[in-house]
């Protein structure tokens, strides 16, 4: 069964799809939007400015604790 499984295996990927990176392209493609689509605790925000009122916007520098504030210039 081993046996069959890996012949049907090469026989399937170089001589009918003619190149497996294509196939291990298309796996890791499907295995990222897996990820992608099921990371239920992310919180997109679809305006730069909506990241001001929620979150507490510190960065960490050589110690030092930084807060980036975004502002709109007009």
């Amino acid at each position: 069964m081993k046996r069959n499984f890996i012949k049907f295996y090469y026989d399937f990927f170089d001589k009918k799809i003619e190149d497996s990176a294509l196939v291990v392209g298309l796996i890791g493609t499907m295995i990222f939007l897996a990820w992608f689509l099921s990371n239920t605790s992310a919180t997109y925000k679809s305006n730069i400015l909506e990241y001001n009122k929620n979150t507490s916007n510190t960065v960490v520098i050589d110690g030092k604790t930084y807060r980036v504030v975004f502002e709109e210039l007009k």
